[in-house]
């Protein structure tokens, strides 16, 4: 075979048979891509559902301990929390007797009544009870985002603000 030149992945042994190098041919790191591909496509399900178990859990949690507040409350005052004290019946938050805007004069609900039985005395002493909910001075607790009062699951639950100000507050229908 004068003449002829053999490929650098080849080599002549004494025996006459030709030796190849071994290594990773282009089909076969395709194969080994897509296989590994195929075992995270099934693993990202069940991932996404521990990540859905556990926000379950977390917001199951979250109630456990407003439940537990509201007997701590009870315990304390022998009457459960008001939903909302007004001082202005008949006026809703954003509604006019006259003008668009026009606060009510709510007072503590049932949210800032919970805060010293949550483990949130602090932020419950910068609360005013002699002011309205939307008095200057109330508005840090008022916009305070507490992750007790919102589940990780909710749509949004990251940016909420309370009260969301882009919503207008409506009655619930019954």
């Amino acid at each position: 075979m004068a003449g002829h030149t053999l490929p650098e992945s080849s080599i002549d042994k004494p025996d006459g048979r030709r030796q190849f190098r071994h290594g990773f041919t282009l089909i076969e790191l395709l194969v080994v891509i897509v296989v590994i591909g195929l075992l995270v496509a099934t693993l990202l399900p069940a991932v996404q559902t521990a990540r859905d178990s556990a926000r379950r859990t977390h917001c199951a949690n979250n109630l456990r301990q407003i439940g537990v507040a509201m007997h701590h409350y009870h315990d304390a005052f022998d009457r459960l929390p008001a939903g909302n004290v007004t001082r202005s019946a008949g006026i809703c938050y954003g509604g006019s007797p006259g003008s668009a805007g026009y606060p009510s004069q709510d007072g503590a609900n049932w949210c800032i009544a919970l805060l010293p039985f949550l483990e949130l005395a602090t932020l419950f002493d910068r609360y005013d009870s002699n002011d309205f909910n939307e008095a200057p001075q109330n508005e840090f607790v008022r916009q305070s985002q507490l992750s007790v009062y919102v589940c990780p699951s909710d749509a949004g639950a990251s940016n909420s603000a309370f009260p969301a100000p882009d919503r207008p507050v409506r009655s619930p229908s019954i």
